[in-house]
């Protein structure tokens, strides 16, 4: 690495409440409408190469969150489920440098694996 460069990361998290209504649960192929309704947190931490200390943290702020999805899911059997899903993550209130709220909200996808006894 250069010297005098410094690794800038962005960190980002979020919770509260989630919200979730299953379609059908005893259908081979089912729907699940679910919600996430909280707060969210953004931070920079800077990891200067040059300095005895190993990250500098800046101030943070805090805004809302609001993220929506819908899964496919698949009843492999009485005690495992196997789906896909997306959701859109809504933000509102970014006040942080060099941010704003589309830069955290958008659509995601992901896996869904359950176990248990359904």
């Amino acid at each position: 690495m250069v010297e005098g460069m410094q690794n800038i990361k962005l960190e980002f998290g979020c919770w509260g409440a989630l919200l979730e209504y299953v379609f059908a649960s005893n259908k081979l192929i089912h729907m699940n409408i679910h919600s996430m309704i909280g707060a969210g947190g953004v931070r920079y931490a800077v990891k200067d190469h040059n300095e005895d200390h190993d990250e500098v943290n800046y101030d943070d702020d805090g805004f809302f969150v609001l993220e929506p999805g819908l899964d496919i899911v698949l009843n492999v059997n009485k005690f495992f489920r196997v789906g896909i899903g997306a959701t859109y993550r809504y933000v509102s209130g970014v006040d942080y440098a060099n941010l704003a709220d589309s830069d955290l909200g958008g659509i995601s996808g992901h896996i869904v694996l359950k176990f248990g006894s359904f």
